[in-house]
């Protein structure tokens, strides 16, 4: 079994934890960076660490970007994966607080489609619920309960 990990924890905060996720980072599904709630402003020295020592033990990584329920902009959600992906080297990106409407799939779908041109390799969207048909085609995963 591998295990998607969000540890939102600061590498600062809690250095073991990190440590124990390192060396377990190849049985993992991929691991959710979220320096600041997103990337950040500026990237941090802390999680451009672990992010490289979990790539070198073989995490594929994923960078926070909330979309707020559909309600952000898809420039902001863009600009803030292409951060993750430059200041982090993730893999791809974990989109938290998707809506699971129907009315919004064709959004979400163009969110997507932009997000993989410009280099993302993994998207896994959060709903926390289970969305309308058609989101499960979207993604590489889709997170229904957390």
């Amino acid at each position: 079994m591998s295990l998607l990990i969000p540890l939102y924890v600061h590498p600062a905060e809690d250095p073991g934890a990190w440590h124990r996720l390192i060396t377990s980072a190849d049985r993992t599904y991929g691991v959710v960076l979220n320096p600041a709630n997103g990337p950040g402003e500026s990237p941090d020295p802390a999680f451009t660490a672990v992010a490289g020592a979990l790539r070198a033990a073989g995490a594929r990584l994923l960078g926070y970007v909330d979309t707020d329920y559909g309600t952000r902009s898809a420039a902001d959600v863009v600009e803030d994966a292409r951060r993750h992906r430059e200041w982090y080297a993730a893999d791809g990106c974990f989109l938290d607080r998707v809506s699971a409407a129907r009315g919004e799939l064709s959004a979400h779908k163009a969110l997507v489609r932009v997000l993989r041109r410009q280099g993302t390799t993994c998207v896994v969207l959060n709903p926390g619920v289970h969305p309308a048909p058609g989101y499960a085609r979207l993604a590489d995963l889709v997170v229904t309960f957390e």
